[in-house]
C-alpha cells in the first residue's frame, strides 16, 4: 500500500493546501508531474522544498509571511506567480523564470522593481500597493501587455519606453504631477487608469 501511495503523488497535477495552517512547505519531491501548486493564506515565511517540481506552471503564495524570493531556481515552465499579500522588499530571485506570463506582487514591501531581470514572456505585471517611488526594472518585461501600479508613491511616468505591447496602464492613487513621459507608451495603450493624483 505504501508503494501505492507513492505511485499516487507521483501522477498529481493539481495540489492545494489553500488555508490549511502551514509553517514550513511540505514534502513534495515526489510529485514531479504537478502543475499548479497552491500554498495561498498560509503562515510560510520561506520558499524551500520545491526543487523537484520542474514541470510547475502555476504557484500560489498569495496571503503567506514571505520576506524574500528564493527557491524557484528549478521551477522553468512556472507561467503564473502570485506573491501578493506578503512582506517581500525585493523582486531579486524571479529573473531565471523565463517563461513566466503572469506575476502579481501586490501589497508587498518593495520600493523598487530592480532585479527582474528579462522577463521577456511576461504579459501581466500586478505590484499595485507597494512604496515604489518610480517606474523602474521593467525594461527588460519587453512584452508586457498589463501593468498595474495603483496605490504606490511614483511621481513621474517614465521607464516605460521599452514596452511596445503595453495595452493597460493603471496608475491610480500615487503622486503623478504630470503625464510627461506617456508619449513613449501611448501608441499601444488602450487603456489609461490615472485617479486620485494631483493632476
Amino acid at each position: 500500500e505504501h508503494a501505492h501511495g507513492q505511485e499516487d503523488e507521483a501522477q498529481l497535477y493539481e495540489l492545494s493546501f489553500h488555508h490549511a495552517g502551514l509553517c514550513s512547505s511540505l514534502g513534495l519531491a515526489r510529485c514531479v508531474k504537478l502543475r499548479v501548486l497552491d500554498l495561498s493564506f498560509n503562515k510560510l515565511t520561506a520558499i524551500v522544498g520545491l526543487g523537484a517540481l520542474r514541470r510547475l506552471r502555476e504557484l500560489k503564495l498569495y496571503n503567506n509571511k514571505l520576506t524574500a524570493i528564493e527557491g524557484l531556481e528549478a521551477l522553468a515552465e512556472l507561467q503564473v506567480l502570485r506573491l501578493e499579500g506578503n512582506a517581500i522588499a525585493s523582486v531579486a530571485g524571479l529573473g531565471h523564470l523565463k517563461q513566466l506570463k503572469v506575476l502579481s506582487l501586490a501589497h508587498n514591501a518593495l520600493t523598487t522593481l530592480r532585479g527582474l531581470g528579462n522577463l521577456c514572456a511576461l504579459e501581466k505585471l500586478d505590484a499595485a500597493h507597494n512604496r515604489l517611488e518610480a517606474i523602474d526594472g521593467v525594461e527588460g518585461c519587453m512584452n508586457v501587455q498589463v501593468l498595474k501600479l495603483d496605490g504606490n508613491c511614483i511621481g513621474a511616468v517614465q521607464g516605460l519606453f521599452r514596452l511596445g505591447k503595453l495595452e493597460e496602464l493603471s496608475l491610480n492613487r500615487n503622486r503623478l504631477t504630470s503625464l510627461k513621459g506617456l508619449k513613449q507608451a501611448a501608441k499601444t495603450l488602450d487603456a489609461l487608469h490615472i485617479s486620485g493624483n494631483g493632476l
